[in-house]
């Protein structure tokens, strides 16, 4: 019920704090007692909430559907994701920038594989092809049959935000980490010289 009740009210704690405080000082101190600038503060602060909770709500609808129709275009058939664990990787992941909602922004975060820091980096030129690519740094290695992302639409002044999951059907596979071992090269024996003799050559010298 509380879960449900959040979900439909996407009100960060600072925006809660910020909504009881104006309404209280609205209804206590503006109305009781007809403090004409606490009453105006109060409304402007409760109009600034009102409309960051809508531009967030309007806003994440949008980009939601957006985002899917986008990953409906650009499916992939990958057989599966391979990451190292310990050094950021490109899972392949990317979108297009969407900046032309105003006060809002979006971030995702991938929730499995577990243990997983999720990188935004932006590439390209110009306003329109510009792209988001996600970057995972695994801690530590592991196996998933799809990878779970939680995206976050959120004002620029962190009092609402509107999230949901989206659920990747790709395979996933961390490798434990390699470091130096990866780049050393393939030695054809543990001697420099095989123990064979050059036939060519004449017969004198060492036995073989």
């Amino acid at each position: 019920m509380g879960a449900s009740l959040i979900s439909l009210i996407p009100l960060t704690p600072r925006g809660g704090v910020t909504l009881l405080l104006c309404a209280g000082a609205l209804w206590l101190v503006g109305y009781e007692r007809l403090d004409l600038v606490v009453f105006s503060v109060a409304i402007v602060a409760l109009a600034i909430v009102v409309f960051c909770l809508f531009c967030v709500i309007v806003s994440g609808l949008l980009i939601q559907h957006r985002l899917q129709d986008y990953e409906a275009e650009n499916k992939q058939d990958a057989n599966s994701i391979r990451l190292e664990a310990g050094f950021p990787n490109e899972s392949g992941f990317r979108i297009p920038l969407m900046d032309s909602f105003p006060l809002v922004t979006l971030h995702w975060q991938v929730l499995r594989p577990d243990c997983s820091h999720t990188r935004l980096r932006l590439h390209g030129e110009g306003a329109v092809g510009k792209e988001v690519t996600e970057e995972l740094l695994p801690r530590r290695r592991g196996k998933s049959d799809f990878v779970l992302r939680q995206f976050t639409v959120s004002d620029v002044l962190g009092l609402s935000r509107f999230s949901w999951l989206s659920r990747d059907d790709t395979p996933c596979l961390v490798l434990p980490r390699c470091n130096t071992l990866k780049r050393l090269p393939v030695l054809r024996s543990l001697a420099a010289e095989d123990g064979v003799p050059n036939q060519s050559g004449e017969a004198q010298g060492d036995r073989m």
